[in-house]
């Protein structure tokens, strides 16, 4: 019998604390992890990696996340990808990618339980 291979995601981030944290979390869960701080290398790395889950802060300055978001879901291969918003409001999200499904979003601050179960929901969709 084998192993499933482990789930992908894709942490997109450009603040470096953040992004340690949520690699920490995460690796200890099992995923196996790719990272960006910019939406051209992170469009690159969804296509490339085919994540399972994508994790991207709207809190940026580095990344347009609007475009971001448009980018991936307009690819035949990345369209069905989930997004998980990190955000400090509903709010702000929604001045960035419209109105979402409640479980697409993390608010700010957030525990590592809450995190783990977030993403576990996302990944069984």
């Amino acid at each position: 019998m084998t192993t499933p291979s482990p789930k992908k995601i894709l942490i997109v981030n450009d603040n470096r604390q953040e992004m340690v944290t949520l690699s920490q979390i995460l690796l200890l869960n099992g995923y196996q992890l790719s990272y960006s701080e910019d939406e051209a290398i992170a469009i690159k790395l969804a296509k490339k990696t085919k994540p399972d889950l994508v994790i991207c802060n709207t809190v940026s300055t580095k990344l347009d996340v609007t475009a971001f978001f448009r980018a991936v879901r307009s690819h035949a291969e990345t369209r069905h990808v989930p997004f998980l918003f990190i955000a400090e409001s509903k709010e702000q999200l929604k001045e960035q990618v419209g109105d979402l499904h409640p479980q697409n979003l993390l608010l700010k601050p957030f525990t590592r339980e809450q995190l783990a179960i977030t993403v576990q929901e996302n990944l069984k969709r």
